[in-house]
């Protein structure tokens, strides 16, 4: 008989769970694509949510292991159809996702080459999203004449949205280890906090308890999801090359997000935040830019979903200017880099969303890039139009002169070229080189003249020619062409020599 699975999955924010044989719990450990703003909406119905919930990390390892769980109660001598729980905060994204993962799994026997016979018996698997299509659960909303604390909320209740990586214990521990996080639990006690409000960039005070307060106001949630209570500053580099509608701006794929976001990051403690810039522009993309000074375009608080009562943001964003694009290579942080059209906002949008998927631009830098957009518009009209560069002319020395017809062509003068690469190389009879040595370096190729040397009518090769030195391709290529032209010329010479004296 096929066993019997059926597959709930639920929000908590909604009802209490279900009751289930067994119960998966992703609120707390995964992340929430809830803090998205565009996949707030969507469900797991959508491809985005499905490609979001399957990158963060733990998740497929986790189903994995839930599948093999299940099988475990299977084997066990009751028939009892199994009943499987998996909830999350909305019931909207992780729980769908991961549940129609079970169900898919779970409904085909695993196969193997190696293994042709299934090692388990397939299972008649039913699932229902009791909360997927019910609205979105407005979480840490505060309404807007209560945001400030001045105002009388007696009530007020935020939610605490720290993570296992930051909450006491081993996790806290391990985050401490890699040097991004500080130690401490408490934000009311921090030993340093006078110095913080002194050294922050925005000016900030502290509740009756000590503990810092978020200099824009209520934020609903309670907690730190970021290294340090109080300010964080941070550091954005906008780097744009080019102007007008031949613009590029930098930008780099995020690994935590997998959106496009300009490149940056956290100040370390001791750095300027014009270094910090240049540190992750090189460890981000590769891109160096020491000794190019940024305009600094604002020191401002960002708007990051990460923030809280007691943790937030505080950026310094900076533009650099460039003619052209240069070299990158996604590092660090980033999994991806691409210079994309800048002309304006909605060219930006499109070009992401036509060349990458579907990429989104990562809601919080869409201030720092209007503000770049501005500055850019003021400055490109002040400036005086750049003259156009003059196209490059490929290399060519002066050509060899055809001799008249009353000299000898064995006799006529050498050319006098312009390029001083080529002195040394002219002589009376020949221009140019015949083989290629083979030793090919960073200056180019380097040519013998030994070849010649003993040919009937023809002069002794000068020593120094045999040991030349090294040319460009273009130098190369013309004087062979100018070393056939002179043989040619030489051998008809020859020959009406030899006519003669008959």
């Amino acid at each position: 008989m096929m066993p019997q699975i059926e597959i709930i999955t639920f929000g908590y924010l909604h009802a209490p769970a279900p009751g289930a044989d067994l119960t998966v719990d992703l609120r707390t450990h995964f992340r929430d694509p809830h803090v998205r703003r565009d996949l707030r909406h969507l469900t797991a119905d959508d491809i985005l949510v499905c490609e979001a919930v399957l990158r963060t990390p733990g998740i497929r390892p986790l189903i994995a292991s839930t599948v093999e769980a299940v099988r475990a109660y299977l084997a066990g001598p009751s028939a009892a159809p199994l009943t499987i729980a998996v909830g999350c905060e909305g019931g909207r994204h992780r729980s769908a996702v991961v549940g129609n993962e079970l169900a898919r799994a779970l409904s085909e026997p695993p196969t193997s080459w190696w293994r042709p016979r299934p090692r388990h018996q397939a299972a008649a698997v039913t699932i229902a999203h009791r909360d997927m299509h019910r609205a979105v659960v407005e979480r840490g909303r505060v309404p807007a004449h209560l945001r400030s604390w001045a105002a009388y909320w007696p009530t007020y209740r935020p939610v605490d949205i720290t993570p296992p990586e930051l909450r006491d214990g081993e996790g806290l521990a391990a985050s401490v280890r890699e040097g991004w996080a500080e130690p401490f639990t408490d934000p009311a006690a921090l030993p340093d906090l006078a110095d913080r409000q002194a050294d922050a960039l925005l000016p900030f005070e502290t509740d009756v308890d000590g503990r810092p307060l978020n200099p824009t106001g209520r934020t609903g949630k309670a907690g730190r999801n970021l290294g340090r209570w109080g300010e964080n500053a941070a550091a954005d580099a906008i780097v744009v090359a080019g102007t007008g509608a031949d613009r590029r701006v930098l930008l780099i794929r995020r690994r935590d997000t997998g959106q496009w976001a300009i490149p940056g990051g956290m100040v370390e403690p001791g750095e300027t935040a014009e270094a910090a810039m240049r540190r992750e522009l090189l460890e981000e993309t590769g891109a160096d830019l020491t000794g190019l000074a940024p305009v600094v375009l604002a020191r401002m608080h960002v708007d990051d979903s990460r923030e809280s009562d007691h943790a937030w943001i505080a950026t310094t964003a900076g533009l650099f200017r460039l003619p052209r694009p240069v070299d990158i290579v996604a590092g660090d942080d980033a999994t991806d880099t691409t210079w994309c059209s800048f002309a304006d906002l909605d060219t930006l949008r499109k070009a992401l969303a036509a060349d990458y998927r579907g990429g989104e631009l990562y809601e919080a830098h869409r201030p720092l890039l209007t503000m770049a957009l501005d500055h850019l518009a003021d400055a490109e009209a002040t400036e005086p139009p750049a003259a156009p560069a003059p196209t490059p002319e490929p290399w060519m020395p002066e050509p060899f002169p055809e001799p008249t017809p009353e000299a000898d062509p064995a006799e006529a003068a050498p050319p006098v070229h312009t390029d001083p690469a080529l002195d040394g190389y002219h002589h009376p009879h020949l221009v140019g080189v015949k083989e290629l040595q083979g030793a090919f370096g960073p200056r180019g190729y380097a040519f013998t003249f030994e070849e010649f040397t003993g040919r009937e009518n023809e002069p002794e090769m000068p020593s120094e020619w045999w040991s030349a030195p090294a040319l460009t391709r273009e130098q190369c290529a013309f004087l062979s062409m100018e070393y056939r032209a002179a043989r040619t010329r030489w051998s008809q010479a020859r020959f009406r020599r030899r006519r003669a004296r008959r």
